[in-house]
């Protein structure tokens, strides 16, 4: 693929990739829905790498919230107890909230997530499972808009217009789910801002 704004060959569509401004609308959320956090923890896979662009827009958005990030990378995580491992050693750097993002490791091991810091910490996530299992808020790519996006470009195709010619497009809406739930028992108290902003709230 020669570029996203112009693919070249056969190649087209649209990717689920929010972009770095993702993240730091993320941490803004939790911020505004829980004030009082000051030190958030993230899990996340580096994909053997660095950090990467992947968090720049998080920590920026940590510096203009007054946020400490205890950034902690997964992707080499293979037992259970590698895993409790660094929740436990983010208790211990006294984290006050979580962000946890829709890789791998974070999905095979959500149950130690759940039983260890789900009653203390307001937490939020990319992957809606997480929320159903009492995470607070839930945040990212509206797929339902994505699929539709997807279907006019079927209709250009079909009607002459070449892959290479359609540049490869970002999502451009996202979905914001609440737990009423949750946040009742963390003792939080929502704000009108993100109720009103909310696509679904759990009650």
């Amino acid at each position: 693929m020669a570029s996203l704004a112009h693919p070249g060959g056969n190649v087209t569509g649209f990717t689920r990739n929010p972009g770095p401004e993702f993240a730091g609308k993320a941490l803004q959320l939790l911020k505004d829905a829980a004030p009082n956090i000051s030190r958030v923890g993230i899990l996340a896979e580096s994909n053997g790498g660095s950090w990467g662009h992947r968090f720049d827009g998080l920590q920026f958005a940590a510096e203009a919230l007054k946020l400490k990030l205890l950034l902690h990378d997964v992707y080499d995580v293979k037992t259970g107890a590698e895993y409790d491992s660094i929740l436990s050693q983010m208790i211990e750097e006294g984290a006050d909230a979580l962000f946890v993002f829709s890789d791998f490791v974070n999905i095979r091991y959500r149950n130690a997530v759940i039983g260890s810091v789900l009653s203390r910490w307001p937490c939020m996530t990319n992957d809606e499972p997480f929320l159903r299992d009492g995470f607070l808020l839930f945040y990212y790519t509206d797929w339902q808009e994505l699929r539709r996006r997807a279907a006019s470009y079927v209709d250009k195709i079909f009607k002459g217009a070449k892959p290479a010619d359609l540049p490869v497009e970002q999502p451009s809406r996202f979905q914001l789910i609440v737990n009423l739930k949750t946040a009742d028992a963390l003792g939080l108290t929502i704000p009108r801002s993100i109720l009103g902003f909310a696509d679904k709230v759990i009650e």
